[in-house]
């Protein structure tokens, strides 16, 4: 007679985000280590309670476990694809920005910008708005810490006061952070 072998049953662990007494989720492991680096997914709207949020994703990265759950920090931020191509209309001017640079606590991010302008504009305007919108992203970046930066992005913060700056070289409809990836 054959021996018949008892299978270990996967448990569910709550993952909880930094900072914030909110549950993200449950991920099913059969032991709490092999939880670290994994990651989870949801929508910006659910952890705000914000429905003017809901265009926006957010991945968090698995980074601590204890006994009973994990606790995650969010490593990526992102605009759903569907929203970006709402926003676009005739007549009007798409200008994408990409770069990389390090936090106060040297943390490296990719910041992927969008910005939308009312009506079509020059090249030499366009080139403007990307060097100063640079430039006013990387100002904040580096004088902050990555905690600092998230909070300012989810709170709409920075996109009133890039809109509004860059406002006066040339009217913006739109000024959003399109992703965001720590490096």
């Amino acid at each position: 007679m054959a021996a018949t072998e008892t299978k270990a049953k996967k448990k569910w662990f709550p993952v909880l985000a930094r900072g914030a007494a909110i549950e993200l989720g449950k991920i099913p492991a059969f032991e709490s280590n092999a939880l670290m680096g994994r990651t989870i997914q949801t929508n910006l709207s659910f952890l705000t309670k914000d429905p003017k949020k809901q265009s926006v994703n957010v991945k968090f990265r698995i980074t601590e476990v204890s006994q009973n759950d994990a606790t995650a920090d969010i490593y990526s931020y992102e605009l759903i694809p569907s929203f970006i191509r709402r926003i676009i209309r005739k007549g009007k001017e798409k200008l994408d920005v990409s770069f990389t640079s390090a936090t106060k606590d040297a943390i490296k991010v990719r910041v992927k910008l969008l910005l939308v302008t009312k009506i079509a504009a020059k090249g030499s305007v366009n080139k403007e708005l990307r060097k100063k919108v640079q430039e006013l992203i990387t100002d904040i970046i580096i004088n902050g810490t990555y905690e600092d930066f998230i909070k300012k992005i989810i709170s709409n913060k920075i996109h009133r006061d890039v809109k509004a700056t860059l406002s006066k070289i040339y009217p913006l409809s739109l000024f959003e952070v399109k992703a965001l990836k720590r490096l």
